[in-house]
């Protein structure tokens, strides 16, 4: 295949992997501990592989458009695989918590490989953000469609699950007698749908700061006040305060330098007056969410808490290499906890609600100094200071108060976008 027809089919298919990445739509074996589903212990395949490992198979075969450091890219391959063995090692061969390192592994090196071959092209921002928001408007319009319904339609095919407001183990907010069903997208949760958009609402108002035709301005004011209200209606609290943050800290950035420009206010003011006018109206489930007293809310915080108690427990019992990645639950509730069948634990099998605890937890400080000696390696002085601290602020604070970013592949894909995505200074944007 000639150069010119080997970059077509890359400029097809990281487009296709783009718009498929959000899809949960999967083949898997089941997994569970004590008869509770251990998500991170099935063996996944996502629909999305296919067009990701074409994306990097056709991607190194095109020679690369940005400067290679052998040295640095052998001490990288050492290094990680240095690591690799430790997590096997962490396991001590055990089948079911090796299963779930596997998996882990096979998750993020198959999103870093294509992170690299897409980096290694140089697309354009421009244009990887319209189709990272392209991406999500089949899941804005879902997300509606469910609040104004109330459910959630499943389908194994697009690898949504059925939910019921009135139903146990659903996400709602409850409000005296009325129990609100929290939007999912297409995603397992809605704060994972939470943290998708709240990356949506901030390339929507950085997109619209490079826009120059009036098409484009409207397309992004329209995407930023849609994603917002469908943040908004995910109660996902932790995306509401990055989005808050992340948000502030643009707006201060464009006072700084004056780029504002008048595209990116009408996406400002549309976003704004979208949230107002749907907020006032939801006004009584929003203070909801936040009254920690309620049955539910309690009850969170609660299983919140207690997932980090569990977390700093197996870190104590496995400071030196861990558990291995996704293998926390497995090591905690069958091969360090008595679990009585009879009277089981009331606080379901959760893994601690905060990345930076769940990272130590998994690799122990031996695996953590390797991936702080690979970061050095890998990360390089932020020239684009912008878009680093527009993406990153947010899945930090996020970070914090929730774990999906490290244990779950619509998390980690995410993580993928937003790396790709913190480059907003490209040439050729």
């Amino acid at each position: 295949m000639t150069s010119s027809r080997l970059l077509r089919a890359f400029d097809i298919l990281w487009r296709l992997s783009i718009v498929l990445l959000p899809w949960q739509t999967r083949w898997f074996l089941d997994a569970s501990i004590h008869g509770v589903t251990w998500e991170q212990g099935r063996i996944s395949m996502y629909v999305s592989w296919f067009a990701l490992l074409a994306t990097v198979v056709v991607g190194f075969l095109l020679p690369s458009k940005e400067p290679q450091k052998e040295k640095r890219s052998r001490l990288v391959w050492v290094f990680s695989a240095i690591l690799f063995s430790v997590t096997i090692i962490a396991t001590r061969l055990d089948r079911q918590a090796l299963t779930a390192v596997l998996q882990w592994w096979a998750q993020v090196m198959l999103l870093g490989a294509c992170v690299v071959s897409v980096k290694r092209q140089q697309v354009p921002w421009k244009t990887l953000a319209t189709w990272f928001m392209i991406s999500l408007i089949p899941f804005t319009i879902l997300g509606f469609v469910q609040y104004a319904t109330q459910e959630v339609w499943g389908s194994k095919w697009l690898g949504i699950a059925a939910q019921l407001s009135q139903n146990s183990g659903v996400s709602v907010v409850e409000h005296g007698a009325y129990r609100i069903l929290r939007i999912y997208g297409g995603f397992s949760h809605p704060n994972i749908f939470g943290g998708w958009l709240a990356i949506g609402v901030l390339t929507s108002f950085l997109l619209s700061l490079k826009v120059e035709s009036k098409r484009d301005a409207i397309f992004c004011a329209l995407t930023a006040s849609s994603f917002s209200v469908a943040l908004l209606l995910t109660y996902a609290r932790s995306a509401w305060l990055a989005m808050v943050i992340a948000g502030t800290i643009l707006l201060v950035h464009v006072f700084r330098t004056r780029r504002a420009s008048q595209f990116f206010w009408l996406a400002l003011v549309a976003s704004f007056l979208s949230v107002a006018i749907v907020g006032f109206s939801q006004r009584d489930h929003i203070l909801a969410r936040g009254d920690t007293s309620s049955r539910l809310e309690s009850l969170s915080v609660n299983t919140r808490i207690a997932s980090l108690q569990d977390g700093v427990d197996t870190l104590l019992m496995h400071p030196l290499i861990g558990t291995g990645p996704n293998a926390e639950l497995y090591v905690t509730w069958v091969a360090e906890q008595p679990f009585d069948m009879l009277n089981p634990s009331p606080v379901p099998f959760e893994s601690p609600h905060n990345v930076f605890l769940l990272a130590v937890e998994n690799f122990g400080f031996i695996g953590m100094a390797i991936i702080i000696a690979l970061l050095f390696l890998v990360v390089r002085t932020p020239t684009r200071r912008l878009g680093v601290i527009a993406f990153f602020a947010p899945l930090l604070i996020i970070g914090l108060f929730d774990h999906y970013f490290w244990s779950y592949w619509s998390g980690q894909s995410l993580v993928a976008l937003a790396i790709l995505l913190s480059n907003t200074q490209d040439p050729r944007a």
